[in-house]
């Protein structure tokens, strides 16, 4: 007897309802999954919003501390605000530490150390009971290591044999620290100059009585960036102080922080001229100093621009007269070294060319001038035999005309100014 087998249709219902199970279950994991998928890559892209605005935060307050502020805190929250991310907007929370709580500057003064918060409703990972996640930046950044050099040629066309740095004299000039053409180097008249480095991208030429006499570390190398672009500013001014300003005769004449319309001008019979402690805007005009008056100031800033668009009537620094001049820059505050500071919307011309000199001179401090020449031939010491004291020259094209001196002594203002804003963390 032949006995057949039928299909009964529990058993297929069955093997239905199984596969349709799986495939819930399945359909269910995979949209998790992808929730899940969905969820961190937000969580992420977000993050990096938020550390765009950290590190702008940690950044601002780094420079914040080149000037010397104290509190960083207003102008860190200022700039993750710029990147998105305001402080107590949004549920948003920028906290900044000077110094920083955690890592590896923590309690370094030096430091700024910022943490945006900012807590994101979820969607699929709702279905594990995350209804929101709390997404962190952090960021860290402080004063940097501090440059070697004290002189800087910013001039990059080399096509001119006395473009970049150029020297002239029949006696050394002495330099305690790095110089930078962006050009040529160039020492004439049997005149040496003696410097632990040097750095140039054009030609090299330093004799002394035609035997070389260069310094330890000679490289060609690669043009530098300014040391100070965008560190320092004008500051705000308003009405003038003086207009034509000019000191002529006197025995004792003090001069105070202002702005100087038509600049500041020292001649005739004047014996001392004391500048008092501040900064001095000389809009137009420039300062020139003529003739045997005795130039004093001390914590002083001098500033020059020029008005509106006229840049025909800037003026540039002269001091050529044959008194003592003895100035020194601030060491403290946002002008912390600077000693004098050229507008550096001023186009290059021939005429625009400063010139830094005076028997017995004594120039402490950042002497900047990015678009126009530097002639220099002044001494860095409150001793002008001794060691102590600090000069910098910065300029489009320097000459040193002489035997010019420069230290590096920079224990009156805690250090080399010419330090960087650079991230930590």
């Amino acid at each position: 007897m032949k006995t057949t087998l039928r299909n009964n249709p529990r058993n297929r219902n069955g093997e239905r309802g199984v596969i349709m199970i799986l495939a819930a279950v399945t359909m269910v994991v995979l949209v998790a999954f992808m929730g899940l998928a969905l969820d961190a890559s937000y969580m992420y892209f977000h993050k990096r919003a938020m550390q765009t605005a950290a590190d702008a935060g940690a950044y601002a307050g780094a420079l914040e501390k080149l000037r010397g502020t104290v509190d960083v805190t207003a102008a860190s929250k200022k700039d993750t605000a710029i990147n998105g991310f305001a402080d107590g907007s949004d549920a948003v929370t920028v906290t900044v530490n000077s110094p920083p709580l955690s890592g590896s500057k923590t309690g370094d003064p030096n430091f700024v150390e910022v943490v945006v918060s900012h807590p994101q409703p979820t969607w699929f990972m709702q279905m594990l009971n995350y209804n929101s996640i709390t997404v962190q930046a952090r960021a860290v950044a402080g004063v940097g290591a501090t440059s070697n050099g004290c002189v800087f040629a910013l001039n990059q066309d080399a096509s001119n044999a006395n473009n970049g740095f150029f020297a002239n004299g029949s006696t050394n000039s002495t330099f305690a620290c790095g110089v930078y053409s962006n050009a040529n180097f160039r020492a004439t008249g049997g005149a040496c100059v003696v410097a632990p480095s040097l750095s140039y991208t054009g030609e090299y030429s330093n004799q002394n009585g035609g035997s070389d006499c260069g310094p330890g570390g000679i490289a060609q190398g690669v043009p530098v960036v300014d040391p100070l672009l965008n560190k320092f500013a004008i500051p705000a001014y308003g009405s003038c102080t003086a207009n034509n300003f000019k000191v002529t005769n006197g025995t004792t004449v003090t001069i105070s922080p202002g702005t100087y319309c038509g600049g500041i001008a020292i001649a005739g019979s004047v014996q001392n001229v004391v500048f008092s402690a501040g900064q001095y805007v000389l809009v137009g005009g420039g300062l020139s100093v003529n003739g045997a008056a005795n130039i004093s100031g001390s914590g002083v800033t001098f500033f020059s621009t020029y008005p509106g668009s006229q840049t025909n009537q800037y003026g540039a620094v002269s001091i050529t007269g044959t008194g003592a001049v003895n100035l020194s820059a601030p060491t403290a505050g946002i002008y912390k070294g600077l000693l004098m500071y050229q507008d550096p919307s001023v186009p290059w011309s021939a005429s625009n060319g400063s010139i830094i000199a005076g028997a017995n001179s004594v120039y402490d401090g950042i002497l900047y001038f990015p678009t126009t020449d530097l002639q220099y031939s002044g001494a860095s010491s409150s001793n002008v035999n001794g060691t102590d004291g600090y000069t910098m020259l910065i300029g489009y094209d320097v000459k040193i005309n002489g035997s010019a001196k420069v230290n590096a002594d920079f224990s009156t203002i805690g250090g080399n100014p010419l330090q960087d804003a650079v991230f930590a963390e």
